[in-house]
């Protein structure tokens, strides 16, 4: 699924990324979970290929409104991917019984991912799970260094709704 801001920005999900991603939210339910994007850009890095996200680590914190995810092995798979030419795209994480919309805190933690130039990811990703194990949805976001977010809309069907079976 391709997936594009007004701006033209655009990021490709594909199918299997999807499905881990609902997998995840619903194995974590009632407690929020979550993890890395990863992947590479094209097109003059105006488009961006997610190859795939990591589960919450080890140690990672969740309640059923909030979750920390922690780093445990994260700088090694990071290091280990940057050297095959895939990169940190941005965030992800679900929201169980609520709606995929981005908190204060999610907002204030990607704008500092955006600003750190340890991340090098100016303009990071953050996608959004929201539901119950039998009715997810999911929304992405582009957000800035100065808090400031688009979301990117599928240009394959109305909207970024999807019900998992």
């Amino acid at each position: 699924m391709k997936l594009i801001a007004p701006s033209g920005v655009s990021v490709v999900l594909p199918d299997n990324v999807h499905s881990e991603l609902f997998t995840l939210s619903k194995k974590s339910f009632p407690l929020e979970t979550g993890g890395i994007i990863y992947g590479s850009y094209t097109d003059n890095n105006r488009c961006a290929s997610i190859a795939g996200i990591t589960a919450q680590t080890s140690d990672s914190r969740a309640g059923r409104t909030w979750f920390h995810r922690g780093v445990n092995r994260l700088q090694k798979f990071l290091n280990n991917l940057w050297s095959t030419k895939l990169y940190y795209l941005g965030e992800w994480h679900f929201h169980p019984s609520g709606a995929p919309h981005p908190s204060g805190r999610d907002l204030s933690s990607l704008k500092s991912i955006a600003a750190s130039s340890k991340t090098n990811c100016s303009d990071p990703l953050m996608l959004i799970i929201g539901g119950t194990t039998s009715a997810l949805t999911f929304r992405l976001f582009l957000v800035n260094a100065d808090g400031d977010y688009v979301e990117l809309s599928s240009t394959e069907q109305q909207g970024t709704s999807f019900t998992s079976s």
